[in-house]
């Protein structure tokens, strides 16, 4: 496995590990907000959603780590969901949301960047 894709294995665990410590905070944050309309729901569910996006991130970062050459076609293909959970995030779970949404962002310009050599890991 080479530099650039070992690099991208250690930033996708400490991206789901980031997501599922805002997630907590999302469902945290969320309980008392139940009584403001229904908007603590909200943010619970997208909570949840964070925590199950974050566990399928630590897999696949697992996955990527037996088979790098992998790890370019899933983050080039990325970029309208991450944008779409930004807005979701956004619009449901409030701005921490997108945080991990932008470390997203930055994982994906790292591995479009590094593209040749991730696409020499095999």
């Amino acid at each position: 496995m080479t530099g650039a894709a070992r690099s991208v294995v250690r930033m996708m665990r400490f991206d789901g590990v980031f997501w599922i410590i805002l997630a907590s905070l999302q469902i945290i944050f969320g309980i008392p907000l139940i009584l403001f309309f229904g908007y603590g729901i909200a943010m619970i569910g997208c909570g949840i959603w964070n925590i199950y996006a974050a566990t399928r991130t630590l897999k696949n970062a697992g996955i990527f780590s037996q088979y790098p050459s992998m790890i370019f076609p899933f983050w080039r293909d990325s970029l309208n969901s991450i944008l779409i959970s930004m807005g979701i995030n956004l619009v449901l779970g409030g701005a921490i949301g997108v945080l991990a949404g932008v470390y997203d962002l930055l994982v994906r310009d790292y591995v479009v960047k590094h593209e040749s050599e991730l696409k020499a890991s095999v």
